[in-house]
């Protein structure tokens, strides 16, 4: 027997034999390895996604620079749509027949001065048309209204101009002659234009009442201005041509004389009929040439259904 004993070995069970990583790659013949990051190793399965952040000095710089281009182009714009020229035009406000005291050649010299000496008078939005109006109203009496149109795209202002209409021709023995409007205002001295009245056919009173006459002042009420008109249309639709009108000194009284008659038409300005009155003269005076009896002084109406003659 011998001395030494073989050491039995313990007795194992059945298990599965895994390989190593070393003895795959002797196995198979290639090795696999997976290295991570201190990111990886610091936040477990999470991702590092921050990027590389990308300059584009370059374009954003030529696109703010593309944007003031634009910018200084609008403006350029704007002030040459809204700037005006110094020479304006002058238009007649009327759909009527040209007024022969519209004269665009005298009001067109004080506009355009008066837009040359503010260049708050030079664009559309500081522009002060007011003062253009009343300048025109106060140097030219004969206008009744004026406005002033701003074209949208165009740079000449176009004023327009309304001129009065026209009553009657006055003289006065102490001031001249004035051609007065529909409201009785002395509108132009009649020596100045006297082809005015006679192209209208304006009819003329003579005044020994003593009104004082004010070029642009009101002389006459406007109901005086009226009445002569109506009563001077009344006789010549009858055929009885007006050779003169006069206001005589005691107020309130119109005497009208019919060419190649010796009579005198009197008739009261304090009535607001001047049909009714002049129709009383044309009833009388058919009736007393009927009569053989025509008058050889004056016909009175100035009391309303009566008539007085000598």
């Amino acid at each position: 027997m011998s001395l030494l004993r073989r050491k039995k070995s313990k007795a194992q069970g059945r298990h599965r034999h895994i390989n190593t990583p070393d003895e795959d790659s002797k196995k198979y013949g290639f090795a696999y390895s997976s290295r991570k990051s201190d990111d990886e190793i610091q936040l477990g399965r999470k991702q590092n996604t921050r990027r590389k952040p990308t300059y584009l000095f370059g374009n954003i710089w030529f696109q703010r620079f593309g944007l003031f281009i634009l910018l200084i182009a609008i403006i350029a714009s704007v002030i040459n749509i809204m700037s005006l020229s110094p020479n304006a035009q002058i238009l007649q406000d009327s759909g009527e027949n040209k007024s022969p005291l519209f004269n665009p050649t005298n009001y067109s010299g004080l506009v355009n001065k008066i837009l040359s000496e503010s260049v708050w008078n030079r664009n559309k939005i500081t522009i002060d048309t007011s003062k253009i109006s009343r300048e025109l109203k106060a140097n030219y009496p004969e206008i009744q209204s004026v406005s002033v149109d701003l074209p949208l795209l165009g740079h000449n202002p176009v004023v327009y101009i309304q001129p009065v209409q026209l009553g009657l021709v006055l003289q006065s023995s102490t001031s001249g002659a004035y051609i007065l409007d529909g409201t009785g205002r002395a509108t132009l001295k009649s020596s100045d234009t006297p082809e005015i009245a006679q192209r209208l056919s304006l009819p003329t009173v003579v005044d020994y009442s003593g009104i004082e006459v004010k070029l642009g002042k009101q002389v006459l009420p406007a109901d005086y201005i009226t009445f002569a008109e109506i009563v001077k249309g009344e006789l010549e639709a009858k055929h009885y041509m007006i050779e003169t009108m006069t206001l005589p000194p005691s107020s309130g009284e119109l005497d009208v004389k019919i060419v190649g008659q010796p009579y005198t038409i009197k008739f009261n300005l304090a009535n607001n009929d001047p049909q009714q009155q002049a129709g009383t003269f044309l009833a009388t005076i058919n009736h007393l040439i009927k009569q053989n009896t025509p008058p050889t002084k004056y016909v009175d109406v100035r009391v309303d259904g009566r008539a007085y003659y000598q």
